[in-house]
């Protein structure tokens, strides 16, 4: 292996070793993230556990127009029904950036959880916190999610063994009843400070560009 391509892979490994997991309970004991502001590098994944309790959605928003999907990129969970217990699955987004990213809770069967609340921010900075975000999200007249799930990867929880228990990984229909319900969506959003939402990606295309890189270190060997 030529001095070039070892040194390739070595930078490579040590990407992936330096990425960091940091994991955000969804409604765990009340219409609230925790944390609800956390700081993360390129690279690391945000991995949003869903406890037992509730029926709730992750979102990335828009700091200009809260409670709604900002206009392009962004990622969307679907709906975690963890009423009869926790959700076996989490929903993983790679970040691709150090702009601050909001994110909320779509799930609007009364009292909606955006207003009330349940907001959060990566990387929070300046004026785009979590306190500012959840304070305009108060005065939203709607509340909105995407089409589909999308930006990131619903995969067993960090460290668990077994996908056999645990809640279903997201509902597919409204409901009325019990925590709340809604459908599998997804859609574009943006950043809210005014820049293009690409705030973070899937873990597909993460991996696609490791591979690449390996890829071509081979076939410089």
């Amino acid at each position: 292996m030529s001095p070039l391509t070892s040194a390739i892979l070595t930078a490579v490994l040590a990407m992936q070793a330096r990425a960091a997991t940091i994991t955000v309970m969804v409604g765990q004991g009340g219409l609230t993230f925790t944390p609800n502001e956390v700081k993360a590098a390129i690279g690391d994944v945000v991995e949003f556990q869903f406890p037992a309790g509730g029926n709730h959605s992750v979102v990335e928003g828009d700091f200009n127009n809260p409670c709604h999907p900002a206009a392009t990129g962004g990622f969307f969970s679907g709906y975690m029904n963890t009423l009869s217990g926790p959700a076996a699955n989490a929903f993983s987004v790679t970040i691709n950036t150090t702009d601050p990213i909001p994110f909320y809770c779509s799930q609007q069967h009364p009292p909606a959880h955006c207003p009330s609340g349940m907001v959060g921010v990566i990387n929070p900075s300046g004026s785009n916190t979590q306190a500012n975000f959840a304070n305009s999200a108060k005065n939203a007249q709607s509340v909105s999610a995407p089409p589909s799930v999308f930006g990131g990867v619903i995969a067993p929880v960090s460290g668990s063994t077994s996908t056999s228990s645990g809640a279903p990984p997201a509902t597919t229909s409204p409901s009325s009843g019990g925590g709340g319900g809604g459908a599998y969506g997804g859609g574009g959003s943006s950043s809210g400070n005014g820049t293009s939402g690409n705030g973070a990606g899937n873990i597909g295309a993460s991996l696609g560009l490791i591979g690449a890189a390996i890829g071509f270190a081979l076939y410089l060997a």
